[in-house]
């Protein structure tokens, strides 16, 4: 039997191939959620970005990557101490930016301007934990540059380059679908419009903020800790070589599983 990935990924040993193999099949069912969340709230998001020409995208990435390079200094504040290996509270930062949606979700635009830099700097936040509960050092460039590649790019293959402009997207069309669901119902039936009161959009809005805050903030940590995983084998065999069996190893997963 042909080994998985076997001419991008001669010169790994069985080990690191195992590794890589795993990683690989947690990246695809990381990714599936991801693109089902995306598909299940319209692809709004994705079919906006669409429209912009190359060039606009690169820009918004240009700008995104400096914000979150400024915003990872913030959110790292008091991360000084040493690597423990101690597990890291993924889920307690997703909770606290899904409670940030929540808390700003019916508040329309101005909670979206408020809730971005906050559950954005919890995310960067969470991701340094990540790494230091690998024993990584979050002051060191590889280390930083894997974390902002979490957020900004969504993970280590092309396919997620978007992710972070979805995210940002997403939140900032949640009151804009909450405001126009009561024009909905009455165009569907009278019945129905008296089954949603206005009083009921603010909720709307809130659960809404509140799941793609923290479905996001599961899908990057998610991506973090596989690109974190992935950085020891980099600093060996370097970046090129390793992303190349990685992508060839998901490839190659993705055609005996056609639906992760």
């Amino acid at each position: 039997m042909t080994p998985p990935g076997s001419n991008a990924c001669a010169g790994f040993d069985a080990a690191e191939q195992a590794l890589l193999g795993e990683l690989a099949d947690r990246y695809l069912v990381a990714r599936g959620g991801f693109t089902a969340f995306l598909e299940w709230a319209g692809q709004y998001a994705e079919r906006g970005l669409a429209f912009l020409p190359p060039e606009w995208r690169e820009a918004l990435h240009a700008r995104a990557r400096a914000a979150l390079a400024w915003a990872w200094q913030r959110a790292t504040t008091g991360m000084d101490r040493p690597p423990t290996g101690r597990a890291a509270p993924a889920r307690l930062y997703r909770l606290l930016a899904a409670g940030s949606g929540a808390v700003t979700g019916a508040a329309g635009l101005p909670g979206v301007l408020a809730d971005l830099p906050t559950s954005t700097l919890l995310v960067l936040r969470s991701l340094a934990a990540i790494a230091r509960a690998r024993g990584l050092n979050i002051r060191a460039a590889d280390v930083q540059t894997a974390c902002l590649e979490a957020f900004t790019f969504g993970g280590p293959t092309d396919e997620d380059d978007d992710a972070d402009l979805a995210f940002w997207s997403a939140r900032a069309a949640v009151p804009v679908l909450a405001d126009m669901l009561p024009q909905v119902a009455a165009r569907l039936s009278a019945r129905l419009a008296l089954m949603l009161p206005a009083r009921a959009v603010p909720l709307v809005a809130v659960a809404a903020s509140a799941g793609v805050n923290w479905q996001f903030a599961g899908f990057f940590q998610e991506v973090g800790d596989i690109l974190l995983a992935l950085l020891p084998l980099e600093r060996l065999h370097g970046r090129t070589r390793v992303r190349a069996c990685f992508e060839a190893m998901v490839r190659e997963r993705r055609g005996l599983f056609p639906g992760r």
